[in-house]
């Protein structure tokens, strides 16, 4: 059972701060490009989409025509998306620009979900590295991310169509692990992973902001997960040696997360999302109240507004019991001066909430 079922309070409140009534129908039908689709949290993205209703368009290196995603989806019958598996290089230019071309013309046409999912690591040092591995993790991590979300825009402007892109990031592109935390599961270095993730971050925050100034109804969510159970950590032996010691998330946690956002009201713009594991607890340099380590989603931004969502660069963290709601009085049309936050700290099987907003007077 999850844990919203188990919790009244949690689904109460849920509904109160933007979650739609018709969940994730208004998506039924549309179509979802997922790059980084062959296993891992892109498979676990790409079947819960399919079993939402969503029509998907997988793009990976080597992705076969039957991965386990699209084996377990086609023993089931009922009113599933369809999958299209396609092979891709996502840092050629010209290969991003066919897989749009092919998405205008399969079934409804275009691509009003993007997930970009795919990434790569390197576990040595940017002081023993070369260009060539920073070419390729910022051509991966950053740049292709970026020209898919350019065509995705440029489309859903075109087709005047409401959209969400989705930038599944990492605990790592809001912190770097103090020094000592690395050689406790046998990593020597990062390289620049967590710099591109920064960027991507910040990538994702500029374009919510571009959108919201453009009147465009096009969400932006960045999802901040920590480990997670994927081959990206499995291919180096000395840390998946000493990670099979540590607590990791499932990739079904962080799809859990991209669709709880995706079946928000359109008004509600869910900015960023915190998934933590229980190892990464312990070393963060945020408030608690941000960063309580558990492998349960632990909080979400969310800025709500009656007209487009604002430009989420800055968040609101008012303490309730010193501030209260402030609105225009008589007035029902009125834009936030912050963001609304929204946090969940689950302990012991309690939920203890807190909420701020602040609003222009």
């Amino acid at each position: 059972m999850s844990f919203a079922k188990q919790n009244p309070l949690f689904n109460k409140r849920a509904v109160h701060f933007g979650q739609s009534p018709r969940g994730l129908a208004r998506w039924r039908g549309k179509t979802a490009m997922v790059t980084g689709v062959a296993g891992g949290i892109g498979e676990a993205i790409a079947y819960r989409l399919l079993k939402a209703g969503i029509n998907v368009i997988g793009l990976d290196l080597n992705v076969a025509e039957q991965t386990p995603a699209a084996k377990e989806h086609n023993k089931t019958k009922g009113p599933d998306g369809m999958f299209m598996p396609l092979e891709c290089d996502i840092t050629i230019d010209e290969h991003i620009r066919k897989m749009f071309d092919v998405a205008e013309n399969w079934l409804n046409g275009g691509v009003q979900i993007l997930v970009n999912n795919a990434g790569v690591n390197d576990y040595t040092r940017i002081i023993d590295s070369n260009s060539q591995t920073f070419e390729k993790l910022l051509k991966v991590n950053v740049l292709a991310a970026a020209n898919a979300t350019q065509r995705t825009v440029q489309m859903l402007r075109d087709r005047e169509e409401e959209g969400h892109i989705f930038n599944i990031n990492s605990i790592l592109g809001l912190v770097v692990p103090e020094s000592g935390l690395l050689e406790e599961i046998g990593v020597n270095g990062l390289n620049i992973y967590p710099a591109t993730k920064h960027a991507l971050s910040a990538m994702s925050t500029t374009v919510r902001r571009e959108v919201s100034l453009a009147n465009l109804p096009i969400r932006v969510t960045s999802l901040h997960p920590g480990l997670v159970n994927t081959k990206i950590a499995a291919r180096n032996e000395a840390v998946n040696k000493h990670l099979k010691h540590v607590p990791q998330l499932d990739p079904s946690d962080v799809a859990d997360a991209l669709m709880y956002a995706l079946g928000t009201s359109p008004e509600v713009q869910r900015s960023t999302f915190f998934i933590r594991n229980n190892f990464f607890g312990s070393y963060n340099k945020y408030p608690p109240n941000f960063l309580a380590s558990s492998s349960y989603l632990r909080c979400f931004i969310v800025a709500a507004t009656t007209r487009r969502p604002p430009a989420p660069d800055i968040v609101a963290l008012i303490n309730p019991t010193q501030q209260r709601r402030r609105r225009r009085a008589g007035s029902a049309l009125y834009e936030p001066r912050f963001d609304t936050t929204l946090s969940f700290r689950h302990f012991r099987g309690r939920v203890r909430h807190t909420y701020a907003t602040s609003h222009q007077t």
